[in-house]
């Protein structure tokens, strides 16, 4: 089994970590872990929740 880069997915973890890094410091490396943790759609409700 090989792993694929996945552009779309990066992209929504550098948004979500952009975020987290300006709103939620003091809480950044659990988030962050936590996200890591996500599949791309839970990653994007993820992102659709905290960026408006």
């Amino acid at each position: 089994m090989s792993l694929q880069y996945d552009e779309e997915y990066d992209e929504l973890l550098g948004e979500v970590e952009k975020i987290i890094l300006e709103r939620y410091v003091d809480q950044k490396d659990e988030l962050i872990d936590y996200c890591l943790s996500l599949d791309k759609d839970e990653l994007k409700n993820l992102y659709m929740d905290i960026a408006y």
